[in-house]
């Protein structure tokens, strides 16, 4: 997938692409990548965000 964000790489999101994607998305969203802060102690989220893409 990081080939698609190369200069001069047309974006071709085959069938080879979207299972790369569904992985990754499966990954990220199953322990123990997400888990509940312990304690009672307080926590900073930081979030980053883009206005032209992901």
């Amino acid at each position: 997938m990081t080939k698609l964000t190369q200069k001069k790489v047309m974006f071709d999101c085959g069938d080879k692409q979207e299972a790369a994607f569904q992985s990754l998305k499966q990954k990220v969203c199953i322990a123990p990548i997400l888990a509940l802060p312990e304690g009672a102690e307080e926590f900073v989220v930081y979030c980053d965000a883009s206005h032209k893409g992901l």
